[in-house]
């Protein structure tokens, strides 16, 4: 089996994806929140980050990733864990076109807007 390095456009890679939703406990003292992070796996490497969205565990469906109810606040909250999964996945699938190899951290900088393309000299000039 070749090494993912050595793989051409010819014989393209194929990875697996997968997004989850968890919940933590906040670090805030005298919290009883948890705060819902979003689970990225690509190929068995796997991270998490904040979504930034904080819920009553007592709320949470860890079954199905999302938060229980009907409410307001919980269909705003799975409307947006659905937005950022679809997000996700898309993500992944546009960087699988452009590049060889997807790692877990690009598709994470991409979804929080941290990913920056590096200019050398000559793409500045050129620019």
């Amino acid at each position: 089996m070749q090494p993912a390095t050595e793989l051409t456009a010819k014989h393209p890679t194929r990875q697996s994806f997968g997004s989850t939703f968890v919940t933590r406990a906040s670090r805030a003292k005298g919290s009883t929140e948890h705060i819902i992070f979003m689970r990225l796996t690509v190929d068995k490497e796997r991270l998490e980050f904040s979504t930034r969205f904080s819920i009553d565990p007592k709320s949470w469906n860890a079954g199905k990733g999302r938060v229980k109810g009907t409410g307001i606040k919980a269909k705003a909250i799975n409307d947006s864990l659905d937005n950022l999964e679809a997000e996700a996945r898309a993500t992944f699938n546009e960087l699988m076109l452009r590049e060889k190899v997807v790692l877990v951290d690009k598709v994470r900088d991409v979804l929080l807007g941290t990913s920056q393309r590096k200019y050398g000299l000559i793409d500045q000039y050129q620019g």
